[in-house]
């Protein structure tokens, strides 16, 4: 089991393990490197970027809330641009709180306690994440409708919620996530469920209506 106190063997080891770790980040300048006592004494952890995913958006909230209990002395936040994602951020932590490296930040337990935990189980926030997840689900229905739902006037304030509720009844698939932005259905789907629903715009029926109207014309 791991002892977690701030001098414990399993703290100190871990903590010259991860000293410095900035160092080793390919094409990366630590901007505040010149601005701290022992810049050898800091980790650098990323929790998000451009392009994360609905699973760590929550993960690095999660660890934000934590993280933000802790002073300037020993946690900072970080962002940096990155080539490949775009930006990056998440968090400066001091180690060592003295240079003989007898015991750690009280910060530096607390990340290696949510490394811990994302090690076990890979959400730290289980009503966070679901949350995203249906946020991101519900807009995702919204926008794959367009084009094909009739027009707003003419459904309910929840049209989409219901169309979310009729794909967990019906079609589960088409709301499962998909690479972690959340579930997509397909035009297939979508048109299925507007069906289903009487939420579907037919264009054929409304080319019906004005061959009446115009006929209607005619014949006055």
């Amino acid at each position: 089991m791991i002892d977690y106190s701030v001098d414990s063997p399993d703290m100190i080891e871990r903590g010259k393990e991860a000293a410095g770790n900035w160092k080793n980040f390919e094409s990366f300048a630590w901007f505040r490197e010149d601005e701290v006592d022992d810049s050898n004494n800091w980790m650098i952890i990323n929790t998000t970027n451009r392009d994360a995913t609905l699973l760590q958006q929550s993960n690095s909230e999660a660890i934000a809330k934590e993280m933000m209990e802790f002073s300037d002395e020993d946690v900072m936040k970080h962002s940096a641009s990155h080539w490949a994602v775009g930006w990056v951020e998440g968090w400066e932590i001091k180690i060592f709180k003295n240079k003989e490296q007898t015991e750690v930040t009280k910060a530096f337990v607390e990340i290696c306690k949510l490394n811990d935990a994302l090690e076990s189980y890979p959400i730290l926030d289980e009503s966070d994440y679901c949350e995203k997840e249906y946020e991101a689900t519900i807009e995702n229905i919204s926008q794959a409708a367009w084009g094909k739902a009739k027009d707003e006037k003419e459904l309910p304030e929840d049209w989409v919620e219901q169309m979310y509720n009729w794909f967990g009844d019906n079609m589960q698939e088409a709301i499962e996530s998909c690479d972690g932005q959340g579930g997509y259905p397909d035009d297939n789907q979508i048109v299925e469920a507007l069906k289903a629903l009487d939420f579907y715009e037919d264009e054929d029926e409304d080319e019906d209506e004005d061959e009446d109207e115009e006929d209607e014309e005619v014949e006055q």
